[in-house]
């Protein structure tokens, strides 16, 4: 993560609780993960660029078995699909969610590392919004 200059930014907007993606100023597309082209268009005039930090739940699954430790079951993992476009693989926390469900970006702090986006359910008044 540190060695990573492609990531470097991620990770450092995340310190500040920002989650940022990549956006190509050639096509306009947003993409994630961190590269140093756009899978679009092949130019490299890509930026990191401030997401809104919402989405919906595209898929999700519910994992009963411990497989990493530190991760004790039953935890939610789920592929979000960002406002933006680009899909992040990632934990819902505080709440229960399911297919469709729209979600916000809160943070895991981690032990001397940057913090890890997961994502919330919104409450039913923003959802809407």
């Amino acid at each position: 993560m540190e060695g990573d200059p492609t990531h470097r930014p991620f990770w450092d907007a995340a310190t500040r609780g920002v989650l940022v993606i990549q956006r190509c100023a050639g096509c306009g597309r947003h993409q994630f993960y961190g590269r140093p082209f756009c899978i679009r268009c092949k130019s490299d005039a890509v930026s990191w660029s401030a997401a809104r930090g919402t989405g919906t739940v595209y898929s999700i699954t519910t994992v009963r078995k411990q497989w990493v430790p530190g991760f004790a079951p039953p935890y939610t993992v789920a592929i979000v699909e960002l406002d933006e476009g680009p899909r992040l693989l990632t934990n819902i926390v505080n709440g229960a969610a399911s297919i469709g469900t729209k979600v916000r970006v809160t943070w895991r702090d981690r032990s001397g590392l940057p913090p890890v986006p997961v994502f919330e359910p919104l409450p039913c008044e923003q959802s809407e919004a």
